[in-house]
């Protein structure tokens, strides 16, 4: 699901119902950045994650780093 997660809207710009991604992935038209969007999913999949089960741990940590990654982009440019 990481990737699916970082994979852009597919409707056209301006679009009023929620943004809708390749793989079927859907989720609320807002104003605020992908990076932001990203780290607020992958920090609701940590705060429900089940610690016996460390691939659901592992993929919670990868979405944590791709968010922090893409934030600290946006920071440095």
């Amino acid at each position: 699901m990481i990737g699916a997660n970082s994979q852009p809207c597919i409707l056209p710009a301006g679009h009023s119902e929620e943004h809708r991604n390749a793989c079927g992935v859907h989720w609320a038209a807002t104003t605020e950045s992908a990076a932001i969007s990203i780290a607020r999913a992958a920090l609701a999949k940590a705060d429900a994650l089940d610690f016996a089960d460390t691939r659901a741990m592992a993929a919670a940590v990868g979405s944590l780093r791709e968010a922090l990654r893409m934030v600290l982009e946006g920071v440095e440019s």
